[in-house]
């Protein structure tokens, strides 16, 4: 979408091909009662530049509403609060040297502005060496393991010195407290946004309308395929997993799909739980302990008013996976009743009798494994195919996927596309 109304502002014409039945592929919602929520948990940060420029243009800033995040850790069957400097100096399971390297280490990473040096180094190694050991066991050892299962070990340094820098910039200069934006009725109403600006400019947006194919010949990229029917285009921009992507493409060459396919993924389960009272006072409360078979729990009604949801509370049970583990495509019902002792080691007044309604969802590409050395992995915007593109999340280095990262991908492939037009508009003259 953001690159979509780039480039229609400079002129283009530009259809939108969407596969589901509703703009915004991850930031996608349901509705509860007379209000949206996501599939999965959404928030802003307030160094996200690109997302508020995009919703002060597309008129809808006064939508978004700030909030003290409310962090927590779940340790030995006691939730402490984890918010900033003040709960680190606090925090039990670690002595006061112990915390002093943590908060020395943390503050370290926010003021280094060169994240290249990092590239080449294991984010386990780095902490092991400048946290010790007993620190990495409690904290980076065990959130690393929960987001990237059996593979933990192989994440890049670069990724987690990006994950440091966004939290710190979204701290006010002398505050300790973590500021989040959530937008009144979801983040469907800057995807909405976005889709009114697309037909305002001439745009065209079709969806329950999935890619079959991207038609190739003569080695550049003519259109797509959709229900069957071919669509012309000077040009295309595929904006979707990488898998799908290798799927839709078979023309690629074969150099260029085995560099591709050789970028790793985890996959996301999300449960959302709709419950009659609040479990605690952290919107998020990190999950390290490996017996435990999710990897946070945000409770969105921290974040936004149960008012909101009609006098409901509601829970995300996460778990980032394997794309193939069976628990992504498990049904609701079932992956409930599988959480749920889990569920009562940390709440231990949890009980079925709480729960108003439930939804689960899955993503298999949710997130790129970005490991060591990832940098000679990337893809480059430009395909080997002339006229063909791709944006997606493994595109955005070092930060991790979001909202705002997407935004600016969005933004600059629009600009390397208007640069290839042009250079092709001064060889023809």
């Amino acid at each position: 979408m953001a690159a979509a109304e780039a480039l229609l502002e400079q002129g283009a014409q530009v259809d939108v091909f969407e596969k589901q039945s509703q703009l915004g592929g991850e930031v996608a919602t349901r509705e509860i009662g007379s209000t949206f929520v996501e599939y999965y948990y959404h928030h802003c940060f307030s160094s996200d530049h690109h997302l508020l420029a995009a919703a002060e243009r597309l008129g809808v800033s006064d939508r978004l509403t700030w909030v003290d995040s409310t962090m927590g850790f779940f340790w030995q069957g006691q939730l402490l609060p984890f918010n900033g400097p003040a709960d680190v100096l606090r925090f039990k399971p670690l002595n006061p040297l112990q915390r002093f390297r943590l908060g020395l280490s943390v503050l370290y990473l926010q003021r280094k502005q060169q994240w290249q040096p990092f590239q080449d180094i294991s984010a386990a190694d780095w902490m092991r060496k400048f946290c010790g050991q007993r620190v990495f066991d409690t904290i980076w050892g065990g959130l690393l393991k929960a987001k990237f299962g059996e593979d933990w070990h192989r994440v890049s340094m670069a990724w987690l010195w990006a994950r440091i820098h966004v939290r710190a910039s979204s701290r006010s200069k002398g505050m300790a407290k973590e500021q989040l934006g959530y937008f009144d009725n979801s983040f469907r109403t800057l995807v909405d946004a976005f889709g009114r600006r697309i037909e305002e400019l001439g745009g065209t947006i079709h969806l329950e309308a999935p890619a079959e194919r991207i038609v190739v010949e003569n080695g550049e990229a003519r259109g797509i395929m959709v229900g069957g029917e071919r669509h012309d285009f000077d040009l295309v921009l595929a904006a979707v997993h990488t898998p799908i992507f290798l799927h839709l493409t078979p023309d690629l060459p074969a150099d260029y799909r085995d560099r591709l396919g050789s970028i790793e993924y985890k996959g996301a389960s999300c449960l959302l739980l709709e419950l009659d009272r609040r479990m605690s006072p952290y919107y998020w409360l990190n999950i390290s302990a490996e017996e435990l078979p999710f990897t946070a729990l945000v409770e969105q009604t921290n974040l936004v008013s149960p008012e909101a949801y009609g006098g409901s509370h509601l829970l995300y049970v996460a778990r980032y996976m394997a794309p193939r583990d069976p628990l992504m495509r498990m049904e609701t019902t079932a992956l409930f009743e599988h959480y749920l002792p889990y569920l009562q080691q940390v709440y231990p007044d949890f009980a079925r009798g709480m729960v108003k309604n439930m939804w689960s969802g899955g993503d298999p590409f949710a997130q790129p494994l970005i490991e060591v050395g990832y940098q000679r992995k990337k893809p480059d915007l430009r395909t080997p195919i002339s006229k063909l593109y791709l944006a997606n999340t493994t595109l955005i280095y070092p930060e991790d996927r979001g909202i705002n990262y997407s935004i600016r991908l969005g933004q600059e492939v629009a600009q390397h596309i208007k640069a290839d037009a042009s250079q092709l508009e001064q060889e023809d003259s």
